[in-house]
């Protein structure tokens, strides 16, 4: 997406003027959008329900790829952080479940609990680490180089869910080669 190269608001295909500051687009260079840029191909969607969100006030929208893949959409968005965390309360949860006791339907419940959060809140969080990435990168990089940097830092990485994946396969198997996941077996109370 090209962006108006005075105030860097998004500049209509056809326009002559900028929707944003109104300078004549014929007079300034323009730019491409760093989050465009950052984002890549499904911009469009992410800034749709970003918008819808700033409208509302709220940081609510609903994401399905979030929902139903959590750990792997935010491996796969470059959201490392965010999958680490993530892992981390899945380990903890089984650790939970084992210690405590927990049933079964107690288990889902708070993973079914959690992916809704995920689900709700990805896309915000997203935002926030779209938002963070591009002020972390902008300041260091010269600007002929800005775009290509940015499109590299951002985008997806499907190499990441794959590793997401394998890791939480191998946590699953630890947990149960130290037999802290059930066998099978009920617990009777």
């Amino acid at each position: 997406m090209v962006c108006c190269g005075n105030c860097g608001a998004p500049a209509l295909p056809d326009s002559a003027f900028c929707r944003g500051c109104g300078t004549a687009l014929s007079l300034v260079p323009p730019v491409l959008d760093p989050v465009a840029t950052f984002v890549g191909p499904n911009y469009a969607t992410y800034q749709r329900k970003w918008e819808a969100c700033d409208r509302r006030s709220s940081t609510y929208s609903w994401n399905w790829p979030a929902f139903l893949f959590g750990l792997f959409w935010m491996a796969y968005r470059k959201m490392y952080m965010n999958a680490g965390i993530l892992l981390g309360i899945a380990c903890l949860e089984s650790v939970a479940t084992y210690l405590f006791h927990l049933a079964d339907a107690a288990a889902n419940a708070m993973n079914l609990a959690l992916a809704v959060v995920i689900g709700l809140q990805g896309n915000h969080w997203y935002r926030k680490h779209v938002t963070k990435r591009i002020a972390d990168i902008t300041p260091t990089v010269p600007v002929d180089r800005l775009q290509g940097t940015l499109a590299a830092a951002g985008g997806t990485n499907a190499g990441a869910a794959i590793i997401a994946f394998v890791l939480l396969v191998a946590v699953i198997a630890a947990l149960y080669v130290a037999g802290g996941l059930p066998t099978g077996e009920t617990i009777s109370t």
